[in-house]
């Protein structure tokens, strides 16, 4: 989802800024809300010294001349791939009796910032909070980041060695040593030589999906992953250039226990409803399920959650007939009463991930919710939904058995990306695992045997003798 770097917003001299995700336009008022990245590179800023003018925040332009009215910094001096994720939303609010135009920013850190529209100013306080310094060398982390003080945190911050897996005690053992091996902390721990985890990730908090808003009822449905990441600065040269391989690429230190359970307790997704009138969190879920997790050997006879949690980074649907349809990440599409996040129907898509985010149109006075499912390639399509048609025949159920293909191993890399994407960076045995648990946490299903198999075609074709592993951490 990266788009190509563009200029800065006029009257800033030498201002370079990239947007990941689209642009949202208030036509009636001619402003165009710009989410700018974080500039690179995502985990070191040596070379970038200071807050980071414009990166990592919301920028409002005027759409006709380009000129910047306001912006707000989201995150100072970037360390941990925190850009905003999604479109911003335009809402309107309820404020002391007054309706308010605003335009909310839902972020990877779990927060969901609010603006006035025109004037920029937050409609809740947002406070400056100390986080933890840095001992890398070189680099200069901000002391102190944007933190949303009203409206309630969407995703679980910070790690501590309590959020340790307990679906076992022999899992809760091995977790508590890799938590042991690394550094954590609280939201914005920087990236560190021994490998830091941030939570929410990469993947954590809200992503491209964005939010889905109740216009009448003045509700923020989000999908919110709970999935850490380990990352260590990519440390660069004098002119900036991040290595070839750096610790990011290449560590073999894993945050998933026997190849696919995370280390940290689960759900690992939530579905929430949050009242932007009353800043209120209304209802909060657990969303989807893991069978990767649920059906490892390791948890038979374990007492499991009904819902482990689904990440995805699909968005919602929500209609004013009193549903809210969900799918990203999960294996089934759900209809939802969005009063009480009930489910109240949902369509199993057997072996293929919903995607995409839910659409809905209208043809002859019938309306349909659509949704695309597994891919890339054979695997993929579009599913459709609606209600019978009085009289008419009930139709067969399509066929949802993925086209696994000629290779397995482009089965599970298709999941995220394509395949030579996966495939451009040499690995060792130990780092094509490490990638290929990343994958199973994410929801690409793969057995043991798979696994192994997996690995050993990856490291034959792709792999790097042993000795040029890096960035393992100390030992434990």
């Amino acid at each position: 989802m990266c788009e190509p770097t563009a200029r800065g917003p006029a009257g800033v001299s030498g201002a370079s800024t990239r947007f990941r995700t689209t642009a949202s336009l208030d036509e009636r008022r001619g402003l165009l809300y710009l989410p700018v990245s974080t500039p690179s590179n995502d985990f070191f800023g040596g070379n970038r010294p200071g807050a980071g003018l414009f990166g990592d925040s919301l920028v409002c332009l005027d759409a006709k001349t380009g000129t910047r009215r306001w912006h707000h910094q989201l995150v100072h001096h970037g360390l941990w791939d925190y850009d905003p994720p999604s479109a911003p939303i335009l809402v309107t609010l309820t404020r002391r009796n007054r309706n308010v135009d605003a335009v909310v920013q839902l972020t990877k850190q779990g927060f969901a910032f609010v603006f006035d529209r025109v004037s920029g100013q937050p409609i809740w306080p947002i406070e400056e909070h100390p986080v933890p310094g840095t001992d890398v060398p070189g680099e200069q982390a901000w002391p102190t980041q944007p933190f949303q003080s009203v409206l309630p945190a969407l995703a679980p911050q910070g790690v501590t060695l309590d959020d340790a897996t307990d679906l076992t005690p022999e899992l809760h053992a091995e977790a508590l040593e890799v938590l042991k091996r690394v550094r954590i902390g609280p939201l914005f721990t920087p990236p560190s030589i021994q490998g830091t985890i941030v939570r929410p990730g990469l993947d954590g908090g809200t992503d491209w999906g964005g939010g889905a808003f109740d216009a009448p009822a003045g509700v923020l449905y989000v999908k919110v992953n709970d999935d850490p990441s380990l990352v260590f600065p990519d440390l660069t040269d004098a002119q900036g250039n991040v290595p070839a391989v750096g610790p990011n690429d290449s560590t073999n230190i894993s945050l998933l226990l026997r190849h696919r359970i995370p280390i940290l307790k689960p759900p690992y997704a939530y579905l929430e409803a949050l009242d932007l009138n009353s800043a209120r969190l209304l209802w909060k879920r657990p969303f989807g399920d893991n069978p990767a997790v649920r059906d490892h050997p390791a948890l038979a006879g374990a007492n499991l959650p009904p819902q482990l949690g689904a990440i995805g980074n699909g968005g919602l649907l929500v209609t004013a007939g009193g549903l809210l349809f969900a799918g990203s990440g999960d294996r089934a599409l759900h209809a939802i009463d969005k009063i009480t996040g009930e489910d109240l129907w949902s369509y199993s898509t057997g072996e293929l991930k919903c995607n995409g985010s839910p659409m809905t149109y209208r043809v002859a006075g019938r309306q349909f919710v659509v949704i695309a499912v597994g891919g890339p390639g054979e695997g993929a399509r579009l599913l459709a939904f609606a209600l019978p048609t009085p009289g008419a025949p009930e139709l067969p159920r399509p066929a949802l058995e993925s086209n696994r293909g000629s290779l397995e191993v482009q089965r599970i890399c298709g999941e995220c990306h394509a395949f030579e994407v996966a495939t451009r960076t040499r690995r060792t045995r130990g780092q094509w695992e490490a990638l290929i648990e990343s994958m199973i946490t994410k929801g690409a299903r793969v057995s043991d045997a798979e696994f192994d198999t997996i690995a050993d075609y990856l490291t034959s074709h792709f792999g790097v003798p042993a000795r040029v592993e890096v960035g393992q951490g100390p030992s434990s």
